[in-house]
């Protein structure tokens, strides 16, 4: 097994991590055409697939149709460690979404829009106690 060093993660002046891994850039044909350390070795995707997640997202053109931010998009696609910016790309998705006068049935919307579920089936998904508990809060 060959890994190499592929990141420094830095905290102000001092690293704090030192990623170290395999990683490889395949042609059409799988041919490798760039690689950093042994392109045969197995793993397990975990959070490598994060990008993978953003898809629906972006074929829906959540970001455009919302409007989102660069920062409010990136937050589909990865793992992250609740710093400042990450909260307040939340907070702020928050406030575009979810609006003191919006309905339980508009944010259903929403969420049926983003996953691609039709309201049908979310509302089958929480059952009618939890329903009932959304539809209290607003």
């Amino acid at each position: 097994m060959e890994f190499t060093e592929l990141v420094h993660e830095l905290r102000g002046e001092v690293i704090e991590n030192v990623h170290y891994g395999a990683i490889c850039v395949v042609d059409e044909r799988g041919k490798v055409v760039h690689r950093a350390g042994d392109p045969e070795h197995m793993t397990f995707l975990r959070s490598a697939a994060k990008p993978f997640q953003a898809i629906p997202v972006l074929k829906r053109r959540i970001p455009e149709i919302y409007e989102l931010t660069g920062g409010e998009t990136a937050l589909f696609a990865g793992s992250h460690r609740g710093e400042e910016y990450h909260i307040a790309a939340l907070e702020s998705m928050y406030k575009e979404w979810m609006n003191e006068y919006e309905s339980p049935w508009s944010i259903f919307e929403k969420v049926s829009l983003a996953n691609h579920i039709d309201r049908t089936e979310i509302l089958k998904t929480l059952g009618n106690a939890e329903v009932k508990k959304i539809k209290k809060m607003f």
